[in-house]
């Protein structure tokens, strides 16, 4: 079963301006007035419906534009839970990666390289549906190997590209 616009118009109460859904409707423990769903572990707020978790990114862009997403829905700062409408954009998975963060957690300097075994830094960026990175070069700093990626980055991402 799909869930409907008039469903979710019947269910929830959103605020394009501030990204909240409150509960219009008492259902197990959903408490009219309140806001609706979770953040989880990954920085989205879910919210269940009949027994379904969906992404409320996904039901903005519902309730806004009158249908479901066709492809990824972008959050444009990168705020996962931001779910205002315009922070929200249709993108692919590759224009959507060209927007994702760097994760600091990484042994990299910058987003886009990674230490070569000489002591050499390599620019890769991904090559979008084939899955496969495309190799920019290796270079002998780290800042000159994200300054290729960086430019490879605004080509292929365009409006979608995010530095860091």
């Amino acid at each position: 079963m799909t869930l409907t616009l008039e469903q979710v118009q019947e269910l929830l109460a959103y605020n394009s301006a501030t990204g909240a859904f409150i509960w219009r409707a008492q259902r197990g423990t959903a408490v009219p007035g309140r806001l609706a769903g979770s953040v989880e572990k990954d920085g989205y707020r879910r919210i269940k419906i009949y027994r379904k978790h969906y992404q409320a990114s996904h039901l903005a862009w519902l309730l806004t534009t009158g249908t479901w997403p066709q492809n990824q829905i972008d959050h444009i700062n990168g705020e996962r839970d931001d779910n205002r409408i315009a922070n929200l954009r249709e993108a692919t998975s590759s224009q959507n990666h060209g927007n994702s963060r760097f994760m600091r957690n990484s042994k990299a300097l910058y987003k886009g390289i990674t230490a070569a075994r000489n002591g050499r830094w390599v620019a890769r960026i991904g090559a979008g549906a084939s899955g496969r990175q495309q190799h920019l070069g290796t270079f002998d700093t780290p800042e000159a190997a994200h300054n290729a990626y960086c430019e490879a980055a605004q080509r292929r991402f365009g409006e979608f590209w995010r530095p860091a």
